[in-house]
C-alpha cells in the first residue's frame, strides 16, 4: 500500500506492479495477489458504510503504512511512485496520490479520502 498507491484505483493493472515486487523483492508468488486487498467485498469502517475493502484494510493498518513511510528513503519512495518526493513531502505525497487514484472509483466519490487519512495519520 506505501509503495503501490494505483492499487487504490479502479485501473484494470493496478496489481501488475507489487506483483512483480513481491517477486522480485520477496521471492513470493501469489497467484490470487487481489484477494489480499479486496477480499470480503465492501464493509463499514466507523460511521462510514458500504466503502471498499481495500480503503478499511488501510484504515485500520494505517500505522504500519505512516511507519513505512516514515522509514523509506524519499528517493526509494521517488522510484516506486514515480514522482519526486522529499523526506518532507513524502507523507502529503503519498496521501495525495491515493487521493488522486481513488477519485477513479466512482462510488466513493461522497467520501474525502485525502480528509480521511489524513486525520488518520495524526
Amino acid at each position: 500500500m506505501a509503495y503501490f498507491p494505483e492499487l487504490f484505483s479502479n485501473h484494470n493493472d493496478k496489481f501488475s506492479r507489487f506483483s512483480v515486487w513481491l517477486v522480485t523483492q520477496e521471492g513470493i508468488v501469489c497467484p490470487n495477489v487481489r484477494d489480499l486487498f479486496t477480499a470480503g467485498g465492501r464493509g463499514t469502517f466507523g460511521e462510514i458504510d458500504n466503502i471498499p475493502r481495500i480503503f478499511i484494510n488501510l484504515f485500520e493498518n494505517v500505522h504500519f503504512v505512516k511507519e513505512i513511510l516514515l522509514e523509506s528513503n524519499a528517493n526509494e519512495l521517488s522510484n516506486y511512485w514515480r514522482i519526486k518526493t522529499t523526506e518532507k513531502n513524502k507523507i502529503p505525497n503519498w496521501i495525495e496520490l491515493v487521493s488522486n487514484y481513488s477519485n477513479s472509483i466512482l462510488d466513493i466519490s461522497h467520501l474525502s479520502i485525502n480528509q480521511i487519512i489524513t486525520d488518520l495519520f495524526i
